[in-house]
């Protein structure tokens, strides 16, 4: 994997083991991971990802606490869009 990509699913494992997360939030989050760890990381794929993690961010039973950590995960995978579409 990419040094961008790690990153992200570093930060991705940590928020899953955080047990203040509710269920279907991980649930976004797990998808999330499978997204960043495909073989074939396409665009398409990373920005439905954003789109889900933007409104978790909106959920009411998120912690405040997780909140910092979502915005800046929001934050890798924009830059991991660009370079993709870079790329091309």
């Amino acid at each position: 994997m990419a040094p961008e990509t790690n990153e992200i699913v570093d930060i991705l494992n940590m928020l899953l083991s955080d047990y203040s997360i509710p269920r279907n939030i991980k649930s976004v989050l797990e998808d999330t991971k499978k997204v960043v760890e495909g073989k074939e990381l396409e665009i398409v794929a990373l920005s439905d990802a954003v789109y889900k993690l933007q409104d978790v961010c909106e959920d009411i039973n998120l912690p405040i606490s997780v909140k910092p950590d979502l915005w800046m995960l929001l934050s890798k995978l924009e830059g991991l869009k660009e370079i993709k579409k870079k790329k091309k």
